[in-house]
C-alpha cells in the first residue's frame, strides 16, 4: 500500500530576518488601487464616456502612481529577493533595504501629493521633496545592483544586461522627474522639461527592460518552455535599448519626424523581442487546476504585438504617410502599460509571491477572475481609436472600471498570501507553511 506523501515544507534558519519585499509590494498595490487604477478609471469615464475635460494634474498623478508606484516599487521589492539569487551574490543588508524603502515609498506619495494643486496649498513643494527622496531611493537601489554585478559571476543569458540597463533608465527617470519638479517650483529653464521623456524612461526603459530581463529566467518556468539561446537575446537587447533612447530624446525635439522615428523603432524592437523569446511555443505540459499565470504572460505578449501595430501606425501617421485616429498614441501606450506590462507582472508575481511566502496561492479562482478582467479591460481600452462612435467611447470609458476590478481581485489574493506567510513565520520561525502545488 502506498502511503500519502506529506505536504512539502520549506525550512529556514530560525534567525532568518523577515523578507524585505512585502513593504514595496503592498505600497505598489495600494498606489495602483487608489490614485493609479481607481483614479484613472474615474478620469477615463469622465473623458471618454461623458466627454468632460479632466485636469492635467489628475493624469499626471495617475501616471506617477502607476509607474513609480506599481511598477517601480514592485520591481524594487522583488529585486531584493530574487536578484541576489540571479547574480549568485550576497543578499542586501538591512541598512540598504531601509534606506530604499523609506526614501522610495515616501518619495512616491509626496510626489503624488504634489499634484493636488489648490486642494493643498503649497503642494508643489511636497512634490519637490518627493522627487528628491525618490531619486535618493532609486540611486541607492541602482548602486546596490551595481555592487551585485561586480560581486557576481557572468550570466550566460541576457538577464543581467536587461536588469542593469533597466536600473539605469529608472535612475534617469527619477532624475528627470526631479528636474521637472524643480521647474514647477522655481520656473526657469527646467519648466519646459517634457514629462513625456520621464514616462518613456520609466515605462519603456525601466519597466520593460526589467520585465524582458526577468522573462529570460521566470518566463520559461512560467510558460514551461525551453529557454531562448543567448544569441537570440543580443539583437533584442540592442534594438530595445536604442529604441528607448530615441523615445527619451524625441520629446526634446520639435520636429514630428523624431516622434515618428522613435515610434517605428519601438514597434520594431517589440517585434524583435517577441521573435527572440517565442512565448507562444507549446508548453511541456499543464498542471491540473493551474491558475492563469501562463495565460497572463502569453496574453501580455499578445498585447505587446498589438502595441507594436498601434505604435507603428502612430509613427507612420506622424510622418504623414497614413491617416491617424483619435487617441491613437494613448491607446498604444495603454496596450503596453495595462495590456502587456500589467499582465506580465501579474503572471510572474502570481508564482513569485506565494513561493516567497511558502504558501499556496489563496483563492486561485479569484486570481483567475482578476487576470481575465485586466485582459478584458485592456482590450476594451483599445476601443478609444474608434472614439467618434458612441459605443467606442462608452466601451473605452468603462474599461478602467473593469481593469480596476481585476487588479482588486489579484491584490486581494496577494494580501492574503502575505498575511498567511507572516502568520506562519510567527507561529514557527524555522518552518514555513505547506507548499501545496505551487511551483517555486
Amino acid at each position: 500500500m502506498q502511503l500519502p506523501l506529506a505536504p512539502l515544507r520549506r525550512v529556514l534558519p530560525r534567525a532568518a530576518p523577515p523578507p524585505p519585499y512585502p513593504a514595496f509590494l503592498v505600497s505598489g498595490l495600494l498606489a495602483t488601487l487608489t490614485v493609479g487604477a481607481l483614479s484613472g478609471a474615474l478620469n477615463l469615464w469622465s473623458l471618454h464616456a461623458q466627454a468632460a475635460p479632466v485636469p492635467v494634474d489628475h493624469h499626471r498623478s495617475h501616471a506617477f502612481a502607476q509607474l513609480f508606484g506599481f511598477m517601480l516599487l514592485v520591481m524594487v521589492g522583488v529585486s531584493f529577493h530574487l536578484v541576489p539569487r540571479f547574480f549568485a551574490a550576497p543578499l542586501p543588508g538591512s541598512s540598504t533595504v531601509r534606506l530604499v524603502k523609506w526614501t522610495a515609498i515616501s518619495g512616491l506619495w509626496l510626489l503624488i501629493a504634489g499634484r493636488l494643486g489648490a486642494l493643498v496649498p503649497g503642494s508643489v513643494w511636497l512634490g519637490l521633496a518627493g522627487a528628491a527622496l525618490l531619486l535618493v531611493g532609486v540611486t541607492a537601489w541602482a548602486l546596490f545592483l551595481a555592487r551585485l554585478r561586480l560581486a557576481s559571476k557572468f550570466s550566460p543569458d541576457w538577464l543581467q544586461p536587461f536588469l542593469l540597463a533597466g536600473a539605469g533608465w529608472w535612475w534617469l527617470a527619477a532624475l528627470l522627474v526631479l528636474g521637472w519638479q524643480v521647474g514647477q517650483a522655481f520656473l526657469g529653464p527646467l519648466v519646459g522639461l517634457p514629462l513625456e521623456a520621464v514616462y518613456a524612461a520609466a515605462l519603456y526603459g525601466g519597466t520593460a527592460s526589467w520585465l524582458w530581463g526577468i522573462f529570460f529566467r521566470a518566463g520559461p518556468c512560467t510558460l514551461r518552455i525551453a529557454r531562448s539561446t543567448p544569441e537570440a537575446g543580443r539583437p533584442a537587447f540592442v534594438a530595445w535599448q536604442l529604441a528607448v533612447a530615441l523615445q527619451v530624446l524625441a520629446p526634446f525635439q520639435e520636429d514630428a519626424r523624431w516622434t515618428g522615428a522613435a515610434a517605428l523603432a519601438l514597434a520594431a524592437a517589440a517585434l524583435v523581442f517577441v521573435a527572440a523569446v517565442r512565448p507562444f511555443r507549446r508548453p511541456a505540459g499543464a498542471l491540473p487546476g493551474e491558475p492563469l499565470m501562463r495565460r497572463a504572460v502569453q496574453w501580455g505578449f499578445l498585447f505587446a504585438l498589438a502595441f507594436a501595430g498601434l505604435t507603428a501606425w502612430s509613427g507612420l501617421s506622424a510622418w504623414g504617410l497614413v491617416a491617424g485616429a483619435p487617441f491613437l498614441a494613448d491607446a498604444a501606450r495603454h496596450a503596453f502599460t495595462l495590456g502587456c506590462c500589467t499582465l506580465l507582472v501579474l503572471g510572474f508575481t502570481g508564482r513569485m509571491v506565494p513561493s516567497f511566502e511558502a504558501v499556496a496561492l489563496p483563492w486561485p479562482w479569484l486570481y483567475d477572475a482578476g487576470v481575465v478582467a485586466v485582459a478584458v479591460g485592456a482590450l476594451a481600452r483599445l476601443a478609444s481609436v474608434a472614439a467618434p462612435l458612441p459605443w467606442a467611447r462608452a466601451t473605452s470609458g468603462a474599461s478602467g472600471f473593469i481593469a480596476f476590478a481585476g487588479m482588486s481581485a489579484v491584490a486581494g489574493c496577494y494580501f492574503a498570501a502575505l498575511w498567511r506567510g507572516r502568520k506562519a513565520r510567527r507561529a514557527s520561525p524555522g518552518l514555513l507553511a505547506p507548499l501545496s502545488g505551487q511551483p517555486s
